[in-house]
């Protein structure tokens, strides 16, 4: 089972190495980078448990029998970060990823919390002054990025 899922996960992700290829511009450099990695990731710890080798191989099942609303939550989770990499063009970073991490504690969780949300937005906010003041990483823009570009230049 952990074998069909780490491929239908493969698939997957080579979909969003794709679909981040195709954002024009320097702001691929994020999507890019970020599923890349986790393609290399998953495809290692496949090719490891393939093998056979003495690596515990990381599952969002594990070794539990999930019940349906843990299938429904776990679709639900693979369907939110597919609709990131797509929302990351016109939404922009900073919404999208905002929203993609409440909705994946809410997912997880089992109900979202107003708590939640607002630490995942100031989360996000610091993550993102960081990457644009700091690590200079080039993300898609939109609204809200544009607004914290505004910020950070006008005070600099």
């Amino acid at each position: 089972m952990r074998l069909v899922l780490s491929v239908l996960l493969l698939i997957i992700l080579a979909l969003m190495v794709w679909r981040s290829a195709l954002v024009p511009g320097p702001a691929m450099a994020y999507p890019l980078v970020v599923s890349l990695c986790a393609f290399a990731a998953v495809l290692t710890l496949t090719i490891l448990s393939l093998r056979k080798a003495r690596v515990p191989v990381l599952s969002p099942l594990g070794d539990v029998r999930p019940t349906p609303v843990g299938w429904g939550r776990l679709a639900g989770f693979i369907l939110l970060w597919i609709a990131y990499v797509a929302l990351l063009d016109t939404a922009g970073f900073m919404l999208a990823t905002w929203l993609a991490l409440a909705l994946s504690l809410a997912l997880l969780g089992g109900r979202p919390t107003v708590r939640a949300a607002l630490g995942t937005a100031v989360f996000v906010g610091v993550f993102a002054v960081l990457i644009k003041s700091v690590l200079y990483v080039p993300v898609p823009s939109g609204w809200l990025d544009d607004k914290l570009d505004f910020l950070l230049y006008s005070l600099s």
